[in-house]
């Protein structure tokens, strides 16, 4: 956030150019990216370069954050439980096993939007 106010504090100028790589916090993790990160032809790609990689810093926190509640779980069913209510998109059951699983799945307050039943 330090980073970016100064850049743009100095804006569209040279001096914002250079400050762009000069001051970019996170070189050395780049170090493996095509190489110079920065080409120094024009602020506006340059910033657009230095946004992107603070964009994949925020995904990769973001992702840690969704896994830190999942590590805190301690056992299998509750992993298997915050899954089903945080994640889940489709699931599928019998009518007999959802008869039996109804008052699991209230008890997990789960919420569902469309329920789709074939019965054989």
């Amino acid at each position: 956030e330090q980073y970016c106010s100064k850049i743009r504090q100095l804006g569209d100028t040279s001096e914002g150019l250079a400050a762009i790589r000069e001051k970019f916090p996170f070189t050395r993790y780049f170090s493996n990216a095509p190489q110079p990160i920065f080409k120094g032809n024009c602020f506006d790609e340059d910033w657009d370069i230095a946004e992107g990689c603070f964009r994949h810093i925020r995904k990769i926190f973001k992702q840690l954050e969704e896994f830190r509640a999942f590590e805190l779980l301690r056992t299998s069913r509750d992993r298997v439980n915050y899954l089903l209510v945080k994640e889940a998109k489709i699931i599928a059951l019998t009518c007999t096993h959802a008869a039996l699983k109804r008052k699991d799945l209230v008890e997990l307050s789960f919420k569902y939007d469309n329920v789709l039943m074939e019965e054989a």
